[in-house]
């Protein structure tokens, strides 16, 4: 296996901000899922969906 060339310090920033930006996404849309109704990107899911096997 080949050593990285990337040090510690870089990883570490890089995995706290991922981590973090990933935690405020899912907060933001949980948040967004329980006041607004999906009902139109239900539709939309759902006619992809169907497109998908059709062709696919």
């Amino acid at each position: 296996m080949a050593a990285s060339s990337i040090g510690t310090l870089p990883l570490a920033v890089g995995f706290l901000a991922a981590f973090f930006s990933g935690l405020f996404a899912c907060r933001v849309m949980i948040a967004l899922v329980r006041r607004a109704r999906l009902s139109w990107f239900a539709i939309y899911c759902a006619i992809v969906g169907t497109l998908v096997l059709i062709f696919a």
